[in-house]
């Protein structure tokens, strides 16, 4: 009896770790890059900050799910510093669905993933871009750049730069 007994809970334990991860993440990516050498600096005023960006541009006729993974250089995932946008006429950027990393970009359209976290904050990482579509034959699904923005209230200096992320090509 303790046998069956012992049997039947590795049973249920199992089913409840199959079911676990299951439901953690649905997310399966067809594709995935890294976008490296990001940089966060910010200072307890509002004037003297550094911000990574990231530019994702779906160039397909589907609509693209992503997921963005942030880590810091202390590995810790940080993706709950990010959010996302489209641009606005001329109302500025405006915020777009994006939930723990995840959006859906439509077919032929760019969104930005602004990466910041309440300062004070000093650190350098990187960030995982994956993405599927609802097509299994779809192999390349996006393009991706980085835009870094720098701002010092001593000079009034404001810097933008940009960096291409998988060598520019599709991913």
């Amino acid at each position: 009896m303790k046998h069956v007994l012992r049997v039947i809970l590795l049973c249920i334990t199992m089913v409840m770790f199959v079911c676990g991860s299951a439901i953690a993440s649905n997310f399966n990516p067809q594709g995935s890059t890294i976008a490296s050498g990001l940089i966060w600096y910010t200072k307890t005023n509002i004037y003297d900050w550094t911000y990574s960006l990231i530019v994702l541009n779906n160039i397909t006729n589907e609509n693209i799910q992503c997921k963005i993974t942030a880590y810091n250089d202390s590995g810790l995932d940080i993706t709950s510093a990010t959010s996302a946008y489209k641009g606005g006429a001329n109302s500025g950027w405006v915020a777009v669905s994006y939930s723990n990393g995840e959006l859906e970009i439509p077919a032929h359209s760019s969104r930005l993933v602004f990466i910041r976290q309440a300062s004070p904050l000093f650190a350098v990482g990187y960030a995982k871009i994956e993405w599927s579509s609802s097509d299994p034959q779809l192999n390349k699904a996006l393009m991706a750049s980085g835009l870094l923005m720098s701002s010092n209230h001593n000079t009034g200096i404001v810097g933008l730069g940009s960096f291409q992320i998988n060598n520019g090509q599709p991913f």
